[in-house]
């Protein structure tokens, strides 16, 4: 699927991410996201319904989206939707989110 992501990115004239990028606070291990446009503090993920749905999956999830927030990073969730429709809401949201600092 990232292959299917980047393809998408690329289609819509965006520049190609950082993948599985890490991200440290003060030398603290954060996050190991899909993608990062790490000077926009931009993080992309992927949300399956396999991985992403249900009460375990919030559990897990939310704390780490809410740590990423807390350190001005800016989360963009993409779907298999997404990817189908060609991208067009993901690739404005990037641009949006590339905008505001």
């Amino acid at each position: 699927m990232e292959t299917r992501v980047l393809q998408m990115l690329r289609r819509n004239g965006l520049p190609q991410p950082e993948r599985q990028y890490k991200i440290f606070e003060n030398g603290r291990f954060v996050a190991r996201v899909d993608f990062a446009y790490p000077h926009w503090k931009i993080v992309l993920e992927y949300e399956s319904y396999r991985h992403h749905t249900g009460r375990i999956a919030s559990e897990r999830d939310n704390p780490r989206r809410n740590a990423l927030v807390a350190l001005h990073w800016k989360p963009i969730g993409i779907t298999a939707q997404d990817i189908r429709s060609g991208g067009q809401r993901v690739a404005a949201a990037i641009r949006a989110a590339a905008r505001h600092p």
